[in-house]
C-alpha cells in the first residue's frame, strides 16, 4: 500500500506565498503600447504589484478623412545643408539626423504614394553633386553657378519613387544610396576625438570650404521642379539648414533668395544651439514672401521652425507638421484627454499628455472613460474642425491572470530616496583653479542607487572647466551625500564670468529610477569667476546699450555724444563699444584715422561684419578713447537677427606690442 506524501502546512504556505513575496520588492505603473482605441471594450490583466497608470499617456493620430480630400501624390524636393557648420566639430548636426530622417521619410512617402516624385539638393557654398561623377546628376544651367568656374554642379533631379532610372535602380532605391552617411574624425583636440557624419558619396575635385549658399541651392530646386508631373498645389520643397547665406561671390544678390520668387510651398527647419533661439530675420522674410507668392493655393501653409536636433526630434517634427498634413490632406493634433472625467492638456511631446503623477488602481477593478479630442485642420480645402475619440476599458489586479498583450510596466524597487542638489561651494575661480562644489543628498542610506543629472549653463566642458561626474553619481550603501567638483580651467580670455548648471532627471533614457526629488532643491549652480587681469597702460571695454534693438531707437546721452562724436557722428542710436587706454594706440598703418578693427561673429563664427576703430574727441584725464559703433548690420547692410555675437578688437599698442579683446553683445526684438 502506497503512502501519500504529506506537505507540512507551513511550507505549503510558502509555497503559495512565493510568487507575492518574489514580487514584494517593487512597484510598478502601466501603460499602453498601442492606441488606447485598440483596448475599448476590453479588460486588461495586470499583477497585483502593479498600482497604477503611467504619468505619460500616449495618444494615436487617428486616420481622420475629411470629405473631398485630396489623395494626389506630391512632388518634393529636399534641401539640405552640408556646410562646415552642420557637421563641423561644433556642428548643429554632427549626428547626421537631416540625412538619416529624409532616408526614413521616403519610406513614409513611398508606403503611401509609390508614384511621388522626389528631387534632392544639397549644398553649401556650391551645390555638393558633381555631374562628371554620375549620369543621374542633373547639371546646373548655366547662369546659375558661383564662382562661374563652377559649371559642373549638379542636383538630382525629381524622379518617381516606384520608376527604374537609367542605372536599373528605382527613385527610392537610388536615393536612399545617394543618402547613405559614414561617421568621419572632425576634430582632435587634447587627446580625445570629435566624431562627424558625412555622406558616403564625395564629389570629385570640391574643397570643403565655408559660405552657405542658399541662393543656388534654391535655384536648384526651381529648376528641379519645372519638370513636376503634378499640379502647382501640390509641390513642396523642405528645407533644412542651420543659417544665413554668406557667400558673396554669385551673379545675384547674396540675400536673392528670400524674396521666394517662383518658389512652392517650402517648410523650413532651421537647427539651432539653443532652444529660445530663433530662426534668423533673412529666413522668416523668406517663409513670409514665399507664402503671399501666389504660386498656388498651398503656399499661404509654409512654415518655419526652430529646433535642436536629434533624429527623434526632427523626425517628429517633420512628420506631424508635414508628412501627416503631405500624405493625409489634414493637419491633426490632440488638444485635451479627458480620463474619467478629470480634463488634461499638457502635452509633453506631440502625442504624449503628462497626467500628473499617474492615475492610482483599486484593489481590484478600475473602470476608465477617456475622451481624446483632436483638432483636424485641412490648409488647402479652408476646413477646420474638431474630433473626439472615446475608449473604455478596465483594469483588473489579479496574480491569477498573465499580463495582458500591448501593456508595458515600468517597475522600480520599493526602496525610495528622495534626493536634492546644492552648491556648497557656488564661486569658483580660474585663478588658481579655486574649484565649485556641488552635492548631492538622500534621505535613506541603505542600500546603493544611481542619481541623474544634466548639464548646462554658459560655460563649456573642458575648455572652461573639468568636472568629476558628467550626467550620474553613484551612492555606496551607507552614503548620505555625494560631492560633484567642478574645477575651472583658465582659458587667458577676457571674458565675463559663465556658470555650470547642475539639474536632477527623475528620467533618463531606459534607466531605472529608484528615488523622488525635492522640488525645491533639484537645481544647482556653479558661478566660474575670470582670471584675466589685463596688462598695465592698457584698455578696458564698456558696450552700450547691450543688449540692443535695431528696431527701436535708443538716443546716446549728451554726455556720451560729447565725449565720442567723432565715433557715433549723425548716427541717432546703435550699439557703442567705448575703448578707454591708458596710453596711446598705434594707428593703423595706411589708415592714419584708424586704430584697430573690430570683427563680429554670430553664434557658428560666421563672419558678420567689420569695423575700424577711431578716436574719439575728448579725452577726460589721463584716459585716451576710442570706439566703433554698429548698428546691428552685416556686411551687406542687412539687419542680423536676434541672438548673441562676439566682437574681437585687434589693436596694437605704442610699443609695438599685439592685443585682442573680446567681448559678447547682445542683438534683442
Amino acid at each position: 500500500m502506497k503512502h501519500k506524501k504529506i506537505i507540512p502546512f507551513s511550507l505549503l504556505m510558502i509555497i503559495i506565498l512565493l510568487p507575492a513575496l518574489l514580487q514584494a520588492d517593487k512597484i510598478c505603473s502601466f501603460s499602453l503600447k498601442n492606441c488606447p482605441e485598440d483596448f475599448d471594450g476590453k479588460t486588461i490583466y495586470v499583477p497585483e504589484y502593479v498600482t497604477s497608470i503611467s504619468p505619460d499617456f500616449k495618444v494615436c493620430i487617428p486616420v481622420t478623412v475629411i470629405e473631398n480630400g485630396t489623395s494626389t501624390p506630391p512632388s518634393i524636393v529636399f534641401i539640405i545643408d552640408h556646410s562646415n557648420s552642420m557637421m563641423g566639430s561644433s556642428g548643429y548636426d554632427r549626428d547626421g539626423s537631416r540625412f538619416l530622417v529624409t532616408s526614413s521619410l521616403l519610406d513614409t512617402l513611398y508606403s503611401k504614394f509609390p508614384d511621388a516624385e522626389v528631387g534632392l539638393v544639397v549644398f553649401y557654398d556650391k551645390l555638393y553633386f558633381n555631374s562628371d561623377d554620375d549620369p543621374m546628376f542633373q547639371k546646373l544651367p548655366d547662369g546659375f553657378a558661383a564662382p562661374q568656374e563652377l559649371t559642373n554642379q549638379a542636383y538630382i533631379p525629381l524622379m518617381k519613387l516606384n520608376v527604374k532610372q537609367k542605372n536599373e535602380m528605382t527613385g527610392i532605391e537610388y536615393l536612399k544610396h545617394i543618402l547613405q552617411t559614414k561617421k568621419v574624425v572632425s576634430n582632435i583636440r587634447r587627446g580625445d576625438t570629435t566624431w562627424s557624419t558625412d555622406l558616403v558619396y564625395q564629389p570629385t575635385g570640391y574643397d570643403r570650404s565655408g559660405g552657405t549658399h542658399i541662393n543656388v541651392a534654391f535655384d536648384a530646386a526651381k529648376e528641379a521642379m519645372k519638370a513636376s508631373s503634378f499640379t502647382k498645389d501640390n509641390q513642396y520643397i523642405i528645407f533644412i539648414s542651420d543659417g544665413e547665406a554668406h557667400t558673396t561671390t554669385e551673379p545675384t544678390p547674396v540675400t536673392d533668395y528670400e524674396n521666394g520668387v517662383s518658389v512652392p510651398t517650402t517648410f523650413t527647419v532651421y537647427f539651432t544651439a539653443r532652444a529660445d533661439e530663433q530662426a534668423p530675420a533673412s529666413l522668416q522674410r523668406m517663409t513670409e514672401n514665399i507664402k503671399i507668392n501666389n504660386y498656388s493655393a498651398s503656399n499661404p501653409s509654409s512654415q518655419l521652425w526652430t529646433i535642436q536636433t536629434n533624429y527623434e526630434t526632427l523626425m517628429n517634427l517633420v512628420m506631424q507638421n508635414i508628412f501627416n498634413p503631405l500624405i493625409f490632406s489634414v493637419k491633426q493634433k490632440p488638444t485635451s484627454l479627458t480620463i474619467n472625467s478629470k480634463i488634461y492638456s499638457t502635452i509633453s511631446d506631440s502625442t504624449t499628455f503628462d497626467i500628473g503623477n499617474g492615475l492610482q488602481l483599486n484593489d481590484s477593478l478600475t473602470h476608465f472613460d477617456i475622451a481624446v479630442k483632436y483638432s483636424v485642420k485641412s490648409d488647402s480645402l479652408n476646413i477646420q474642425k474638431d474630433t473626439t475619440v472615446l475608449v473604455s476599458f478596465d483594469v483588473i489586479r489579479s496574480n491569477e491572470k498573465a499580463l495582458s498583450e500591448g501593456i508595458a510596466l515600468d517597475c522600480r524597487d520599493t526602496i525610495y530616496y528622495t534626493i536634492s542638489v546644492q552648491a556648497t561651494e557656488a564661486n569658483a575661480k580660474e585663478k588658481d583653479a579655486k574649484p565649485g562644489t556641488i552635492t548631492v543628498n538622500r534621505n535613506n542610506t541603505d542600500g546603493s542607487v544611481t542619481v541623474y543629472f544634466k548639464r548646462d549653463g554658459t560655460a563649456t566642458i573642458n575648455d572652461d572647466f573639468t568636472i568629476t561626474a558628467t550626467d550620474s553619481v553613484v551612492f555606496k550603501d551607507g552614503e548620505k551625500s555625494v560631492t560633484v567638483i567642478i574645477t575651472p580651467l583658465d582659458d587667458e580670455l577676457d571674458e565675463e564670468s559663465e556658470t555650470v548648471n547642475v539639474q536632477l532627471l527623475d528620467k533618463f533614457g531606459n534607466k531605472e529610477i529608484r528615488y523622488y526629488i525635492n522640488k525645491d532643491q533639484s537645481k544647482a549652480t556653479i558661478n566660474i569667476e575670470d582670471s584675466y587681469v589685463p596688462p598695465p597702460d592698457t584698455l578696458t571695454v564698456h558696450i552700450t546699450p547691450n543688449p540692443f534693438s535695431p528696431n527701436t531707437s535708443e538716443p546716446f546721452s549728451s554726455k556720451v555724444r560729447t565725449l565720442f562724436n567723432n565715433v557715433i557722428k549723425d548716427n541717432n542710436s546703435g550699439m557703442l563699444v567705448a575703448v578707454h587706454a591708458t596710453a596711446r594706440l598705434e594707428p593703423t598703418p595706411g589708415k592714419p584715422d584708424q586704430y584697430g578693427t573690430g570683427y563680429i561673429y554670430d553664434a557658428v563664427g560666421n563672419l558678420v561684419n567689420t569695423l575700424e576703430m577711431r578716436k574719439a574727441n575728448n579725452n577726460p584725464g589721463d584716459t585716451v578713447n576710442y570706439g566703433f559703433l554698429w548698428d546691428c548690420r552685416n556686411v551687406n547692410q542687412r539687419t542680423v537677427g536676434i541672438g548673441t555675437y562676439l566682437i574681437k578688437i585687434r589693436f596694437k599698442e605704442k610699443n609695438g606690442q599685439e592685443r585682442v579683446f573680446t567681448r559678447k553683445m547682445g542683438v534683442k526684438e
